[in-house]
């Protein structure tokens, strides 16, 4: 699977527009971020995003039901929680 196509593919299919992945380079973002937030802030985000880049979020069994327990409930798949984050964007609020 190509997971960051997969990504943007899902948010273009929940927001009703195309939503297009922008790359792997995580210099520009970097540096972006360090003009508002600390520049450790940036390096962390930096390091966590590329984790995320070369192993995916996949989580094993033992980190989702320790990830049940601290919820107190299943967790949610990315679907359903992109279907509801566009459903709160797109709804107006009153």
């Amino acid at each position: 699977m190509d997971r960051p196509h997969a990504c943007g593919d899902l948010w273009s299919e929940v927001l009703g527009k195309s939503v297009g992945y922008l790359g792997d380079d995580l210099d520009g973002p970097e540096m972006q971020m360090r003009q508002t937030h600390p520049a450790w802030f940036a390096y962390e985000l930096r390091q966590m995003l590329a984790r995320f880049q070369a192993d995916g979020a996949v989580a094993n069994e033992k980190a989702l039901a320790d990830l049940e327990g601290l919820l107190g409930r299943v967790p949610r798949s990315y679907r359903v929680f992109a279907v509801e984050r566009a459903h709160e964007w797109l709804t107006p609020s009153e």
